[in-house]
């Protein structure tokens, strides 16, 4: 794919976002996405854009408790981490390394901004226990009695 490829994709894709999101502002550190409420945290360099957020944002995103938003070559990347009481806590998608996140993975010196999720929306296929399979008593109770039938044939064989 080449670049002018790319960027009739990207254009393309754009506009079947285009309001699907709607972010309305309550002050100038609270607002919505979708009536689900969010609060801004840090907005370095002026980076928060709320027209920006509501073009980029995904429903995946709403798992998360914060959400980086980072801009690099006029485009805004959001990436998610956790709280440490989420169920989803992992120390490598932690909320103690979006410092780290801001330096090794952004542009030096980007403008960027911090928003903590007020009403965390995990999935639902994500809070489930996983369940085991097992198999059927009478099935592994079969096995047993084969396998253990072929050793006494096996020894019989040997001994006679």
């Amino acid at each position: 794919m080449n670049r002018t490829q790319f960027e009739e994709y990207s254009d393309r894709r754009r506009a079947e976002r285009a309001g699907v999101f709607q972010v309305e502002c309550q002050d100038e550190v609270h607002f919505t996405v979708n009536n689900h409420p969010y609060e801004l945290v840090e907005n370095y360099l002026a980076a928060f854009d709320p027209t920006a957020l509501a073009d980029r944002f995904s429903p995946i995103l709403s798992k998360y408790d914060y959400i980086v938003g980072d801009w690099g070559f006029d485009q805004l990347r959001l990436h998610g981490f956790y709280a440490k009481e989420s169920p989803l806590y992992s120390p490598e998608r932690g909320e103690e390394v979006i410092a780290d996140y801001l330096v090794e993975e952004c542009n030096f010196g980007c403008a960027y901004f911090v928003i903590h999720n007020l009403d965390v929306q995990i999935p639902r296929a994500l809070t489930k226990p996983k369940r085991t399979r097992r198999r059927p008593k009478a099935h592994r109770e079969g096995n047993r009695r084969r396998s253990h039938r072929s050793r006494n044939q096996k020894n019989h064989r040997r001994n006679g």
